[in-house]
Order: structure tokens, then sequence, then C-alpha cells
């Protein structure tokens, strides 16, 4: 049978050969937040099912996932700021109850999107929080410029909130949970309606953090964001958790590619296909062909290709990457990187 499609899988398998298990085999036995088969329905329409995942102490947790996953809705019940219909959380040790606020007084928060006073200047917005705290009116200012300083708006502070682009009321959310020095930090998309500068600034805030012994947690769509600021995964679809663990142990535990150059790349598929059927082969190209799968081996394949009268242009090793994991697990990609 020859292959007729210019990108047809031969064999359907995954990239990916560890999933769930890692949940079990990965995560630190410290940890500074851990739900326990929580679930969350509106309308009866199931968007949290059954999750259960830990964050490591210190670590950088990335949720990843599309719009509509279940992110926020997720961080929202380990919050306590909606019930949860099913399972447990809990912070710091602390088992999350709806509206506790004692159980977040070592969190730094920054939920959806930030809202504050239109008509306060921005340093004022921040400062609120403190003041609601009983720290002085002088020892909040002094908080607040210091947190806006670090996302970058010093030269906004005094402007009245309402004059401020989406980014900057992204940034002015930042600040706000960035007001006191905290355990752990919980971010929802910081990076929305940022500007590439905006999140490369951001990177950098959250790798502070880190280095300074905090946990952090942020949620975002976005692979790469995640891949650059992140040490631990978990890959949400549909309200469940698909797989979590260290990103650099999920990327290595995707399986090996081989990207092969060779005129008549559909003949020279089903020679591949012949000698390791228990690969996935998929031409991607007029001449181009891409084996997944271990023990396939370039030099033997190079001999056997050239023996039957291919001309081989190239073998190339594919080192594998994030995305190709979430593909794998997913069976989809992200619309927006």
């Amino acid at each position: 049978m020859l292959v007729r499609s210019s990108c047809l899988c031969l064999r359907p398998t995954r990239h990916f050969s560890a999933t769930l298990e890692i949940r079990e085999s990965r995560i630190s036995a410290s940890s500074v937040v851990e739900a326990k088969g929580i679930s969350k329905s509106f309308k009866n329409q199931r968007v949290v099912d059954d999750l259960s995942f830990e964050v490591p102490s210190g670590s950088v947790f990335g949720l990843l996932g599309p719009n509509g996953s279940g992110k926020t809705t997720t961080i929202r019940m380990v919050l306590g700021l909606i019930q949860i219909d099913s399972g447990e959380a809990s912070i710091l040790g602390k088992r999350v109850k709806l509206g506790d606020a004692k159980a977040l007084e070592k969190v730094g928060c920054l939920i959806e999107g930030p809202g504050f006073p239109g008509h306060l200047p921005g340093a004022e917005a921040v400062a609120r929080l403190a003041i609601a705290r009983k720290v002085s009116r002088r020892k909040s200012m002094a908080l607040a410029e210091a947190a806006i300083a670090k996302v970058g708006l010093s030269s906004a502070a005094g402007k009245p909130v309402k004059s401020y682009s989406l980014g900057m009321k992204q940034r002015l959310g930042l600040a706000q949970a960035l007001l006191f020095p905290r355990e752990l930090y919980i971010l929802d998309e910081p990076t929305n309606g940022l500007d590439p500068s905006g999140m490369k600034e951001v990177r950098e805030i959250v790798g502070q953090l880190a280095k300074e012994g905090s946990t952090v947690l942020l949620s975002s769509h976005l692979l790469g964001e995640v891949e650059a600021i992140c040490s631990h995964i978990g890959i949400m679809k549909a309200g469940q958790m698909l797989s979590i663990g260290r990103i650099s142990d999920l990327v290595a535990s995707a399986l090996p590619e081989l990207i092969v150059g060779v005129q008549r790349s559909e003949v020279a598929a089903e020679v591949a296909k012949a000698m390791y059927p228990d690969a996935e082969i998929t031409i991607t190209g007029p001449d181009l062909l891409s084996l997944v799968g271990n023990g396939v081996d370039s030099a033997q394949l190079n001999e056997r290709l050239i023996a039957e009268g291919f001309r081989v242009h190239s073998l190339i090793p594919s080192r594998r990457s994030l995305e190709d994991v979430f593909v794998s697990l997913t069976g989809e990609g992200f619309g927006v990187r």
C-alpha cells in the first residue's frame, strides 16, 4: 500500500511515553499547594473534573492549558474564592474554606483581570491593600511605590488608573500581589495584555521571587511562557489534569524523532514501516519523513534506503519539545504561543 497523503501518520501512536504516572513519582514531599479530587460545575456543566495536583515548595509551577480548560476556576477554588463542589484543597498546610482569609495571609495573588477604582492614582490604588491591613499610610505608600517600581510603572504611579492601558492595569495588579513578601504567589495569566518587553519583565520578576525562596503557582495558555518561566508543569484540558511533573522530565520522556530527507518519501515510508513497525511514521513533505519511536537506528535506516535505490539527503535527530508533549497528550496545539 502506497501512502498518498502528504501528512498521513502510518501508525497513530503517542510521542509521549509517561503520562499520569508522573503525577505520583515527580512531586516533592513538601507541598505548598495541594488539591485532592476537586471538582466544579456551573449550570450542570462540569468545568473542573476530579482534579488532583501538588505544588512543591520552592518551585515555579505552571498550570498550562488552552483558554477554557479550567485553570482560573481551579485557582479560584484553591484560594477559597468559590465553593468546591467535591474534594478539598490546602495552602501552606491549611485546608482552604470558602472565604477564609486566614489561609491567604502568606499568599500574594493576581486573579483574572485586576480591578481598581479608576479615579485613584496607581500608587494609592495599590497602597489601599496595606492600609486595609492597618499599615500606616506613609509606609503603605512606600511599599506601593517599591512594588510599582518592580513592574516598571513608576512613571505612571501618580496617574489615575482609568488612564491606564490593559497592560498597565495588569502590571498594577501584579504590583499589588508583590506588595508584601510572601511564601507563595498565585498568578492567573500574569502576562495577559503585556507586550513582549512586559512579558520578559514578568519572567524576570517570577525568577527573582523563586531565587528569594518563594513558591509561585501561575496559569497560562502560552506554552512558550510556561517553558521559559516554570520548573514544574501541570497540563490541563477540559477540566482534567493530563500530566504533571518537572518540565525537564516530561520533555525527556517524549520519544525521540528522526527527520529523514529522502526522495520518493511516500515509498521510502513503506520501507521504514517494514523496518520499524512500532514507530510513528509521518510524511511531512515531498522529500521529508519523520520517524518517532525508540529503537530507530539512523545508520541502519540509511544503509537500507540506499541499498534499495533511494537517495538520502539528510538524517537529523530532532529534540522533542514541550509543545510535542502537549500535542501528544491532548491531540491539539495552541493557537497562541
